[in-house]
């Protein structure tokens, strides 16, 4: 598995064009684990379980912010607090992170404003808060999901 950590944009920074699965972001602050915390309490907060090696889907509506945008500029990401998990950028997706043939979104229902993440064959690493973001002209939080990954 990859150790690097990625993170989010500041406000006010720029990515590159091409797909940042190469660890383009910029430094994490305060700020933003402070949003973290206060997004898992709030009702956003999803809560979701899954036994080890089963599959698991991590809803993320992106309906009401999604509308409009083209998909060939549509820019949205799955993370945790360590690093970037899936990441779509235009018509394409990019897992990374240990992820490789484990995790999927929908080209169907991304088309539909749902940035679902499904992740096969769980880990217990894989027990963690996910937070899933569109990138339009700043970032915006769609979802924060904590899966608890179940014995066997």
């Amino acid at each position: 598995m990859n150790s690097r950590r990625t993170r989010p944009l500041e406000p006010g920074q720029t990515m590159l064009k091409q797909p940042s699965y190469s660890g383009v972001w910029a430094k994490r602050s305060p700020t933003w684990i402070l949003l973290l915390i206060l997004s898992s309490v709030s009702s956003e907060h999803v809560p979701v379980a899954a036994k080890f090696g089963d599959s698991v889907t991590l809803p993320c509506d992106g309906k009401p912010y999604s509308l409009g945008i083209p998909e060939d500029v549509l820019h949205v990401f799955w993370e945790t607090l360590d690093y970037l998990v899936y990441e779509v950028v235009g018509r394409k997706g990019y897992p990374d992170n240990g992820f490789q043939d484990r995790a999927e979104m929908s080209r169907e229902k991304i088309s539909q404003g749902d940035f679902s993440l499904t992740v096969h064959n769980t880990t217990f690493s894989d027990g963690q808060i996910y937070v899933c973001y569109l990138l339009t002209e700043s970032r915006r939080l769609l979802q924060v999901v904590e899966l608890v990954i179940l014995g066997i």
